[in-house]
C-alpha cells in the first residue's frame, strides 16, 4: 500500500545509494506496527527510504518515514550478520525523524550509528570532467530518556549516560580492558549497562 514504482535515477554516478547493494531477505515493520517477513528489500541511505521487490520482480519505493523498523538479514559473509535499522527518532544534527540508524545496542541506552549517503562532486582541473560518486557519512548516537545525543570516543562523556549505575559499571571496567576509543568496546560496555535492567 506504501510502495511506487522505482525509477534509477544515479546511472552516471559511482557507487551505491543503499546500505547493501544486494538485495536481501528480511523483516519491515510500518508505521502501523504490521510486520512483513521474507520480504527482499535494501536500505536507500540517501533518501532515507526502503526499495521492496514484489514477487512479480517489480521493485517499488515506501515513502521515508513509513517503514519504522527493518531487519536485514546478510548471509553472504562467512559469519551471517543481523542489522536492525529503525528510525523514529528525535530530530539532531540536520537528521530528522526519518532517518535511519543502525541499532549496535538496545535497551535503556539506544546505541546507534547513523548512515547518510550523499553525492561528492570533484572537476578534474585539466579536463574539466566531473566525477561524480557516492560518500558515506557516519556518526554515532545514545538515546536516552527521550533524547538524542552524538557522543564522543570520551571515558568521561560515555560514563555521564552511565552515572545511575556508577557501582557496577566501575566494577565492570576494572574486570574488563574497554577502550573508549573502540566502538565494539563501546557497544560492549552498552550492553553490559542495558543488562542491569533486564
Amino acid at each position: 500500500a506504501n510502495g511506487k514504482p522505482f525509477l534509477n535515477p544515479y546511472n552516471d554516478i559511482a557507487g551505491t545509494p543503499f546500505f547493501i547493494d544486494a538485495w536481501k531477505y528480511g523483516i519491515i515493520v510500518i508505521d502501523d506496527n504490521s510486520k512483513f517477513a521474507n520480504i527482499q528489500f535494501r536500505i536507500d541511505l540517501k533518501d532515507q527510504q526502503v526499495h521492496f521487490m514484489k514477487p512479480d520482480n517489480i521493485e517499488l519505493v515506501i515513502k521515508p518515514g513509513a517503514a519504522k523498523e527493518v531487519t536485514l538479514f546478510d548471509s553472504a559473509r562467512a559469519i551471517p550478520v543481523t542489522y536492525t535499522l529503525r528510525c523514529g527518532f528525535p530530530s539532531v544534527d540536520n537528521q530528522n525523524e526519518k532517518n535511519f540508524y543502525l541499532v549496535l545496542s538496545d535497551g535503556r541506552i539506544q546505541f546507534l550509528k547513523s548512515l547518510r549517503k550523499a553525492i561528492h562532486e570533484e572537476k578534474d582541473p585539466f579536463s574539466g570532467e566531473v566525477k561524480r560518486e557516492f560518500r558515506l557519512y557516519e556518526d554515532y548516537y545514545f538515546f536516552a530518556q527521550g533524547t538524542m545525543e552524538r557522543i564522543k570516543k570520551d571515558k568521561d562523556d560515555i560514563l555521564d549516560f552511565m552515572n545511575d549505575k556508577d557501582a557496577k559499571v566501575k566494577v565492570y571496567l576494572q574486570s574488563h580492558k574497554i577502550s573508549f576509543k573502540s566502538i565494539d568496546d563501546i557497544k560492549k560496555l552498552v550492553d553490559y549497562y542495558n543488562t542491569l535492567f533486564l
